[in-house]
């Protein structure tokens, strides 16, 4: 396949994403694209302190991309719109995303996929978001479990599959304009918390290293005693996919702590 956009979502990482891995080996030239979406900066949602975090994950994912060689393409306004246009400016063969499960997640990838029907561009999502892909899990005779602890059994079953290291280096389109990442206080009014984590994938994979060094040990009686302050605080970068849950687990597997640590990664997962 000539080029592929891959469509960054809530997978702002370059190491264990799966689309971009998977992009870089079936693709001549690979064009990097985030949108900010406003129908989320026009929604409740948006908050200071979570506009921010995105912010700083997106500079972050721009600087790692451009390292391996790439720019990312920053867009703002409705995703499949932007995302199409990128498909036609490059010539596009396919969109590569990472799989959601989100309701408005599922309603986006249904006006996505019948958009890139139309103009005969491939669309393929790939696991990135969750631990295990979703819809492998499921009861015998049903479409979902209902309660968590027969989900756990069959989910610590489930083969997972190979952690993906980041690319060596990725080739992509030559010109165009790749935009700016704007900033914070242009997308959202209020100020944000003195105490907010920097975001962003390096500080995730800081974060993640120390804390499973030091505090994964005592994660058995410590992760529900918030006043410690013995739980994970990774929540944030998960959510933004600064971090893999796939490569979590792989990293705190075996270790002491580590079995309730993946329990509440099943749990991200199952809810």
């Amino acid at each position: 396949m000539g080029r592929i956009v891959v469509l960054f979502t809530r997978d702002l990482r370059v190491h264990d994403n799966p689309a971009l891995a998977h992009a870089v080996r079936d693709a001549g030239e690979v064009l990097p694209l985030f949108v900010f979406d406003d129908n989320i900066l026009n929604s409740d949602y948006a908050r200071p302190n979570r506009v921010s975090f995105l912010v700083q994950s997106v500079e972050e994912l721009a600087r790692s991309l451009a390292a391996l060689g790439a720019d990312l393409v920053v867009r703002r306004g409705d995703v499949v719109a932007e995302a199409m246009t990128a498909v036609r400016d490059i010539g596009a063969g396919a969109i590569y995303m990472s799989a959601d499960v989100t309701g408005y997640a599922k309603a986006r990838h249904k006006r996505l996929t019948a958009e890139c029907a139309a103009v005969r561009c491939d669309l393929k999502t790939w696991p990135g978001i969750t631990v295990v892909p979703p819809g492998q899990v499921l009861p015998a005779g049903g479409d979902h479990f209902r309660v968590f602890t027969p989900y756990f059994r069959k989910w610590s079953r489930a083969r997972l599959r190979a952690v993906e290291a980041p690319p060596g280096r990725i080739a992509s389109p030559d010109g165009g304009e790749t935009g700016s990442i704007p900033r914070p206080r242009d997308l959202v009014d209020g100020s944000t918390s003195p105490d907010m984590a920097a975001g962003g994938e390096r500080a995730g994979r800081a974060a993640a290293r120390s804390w499973l060094d030091d505090k994964l040990g005592g994660y058995d009686d410590g992760h529900n005693d918030l006043a410690a302050d013995d739980t994970s605080r990774l929540s944030t970068f998960l959510h933004f996919g600064c971090l893999s849950p796939r490569e979590l687990v792989e990293e705190a597997s075996g270790r002491a702590g580590g079995e309730s640590f993946v329990r509440q990664l099943c749990w991200r997962d199952f809810y």
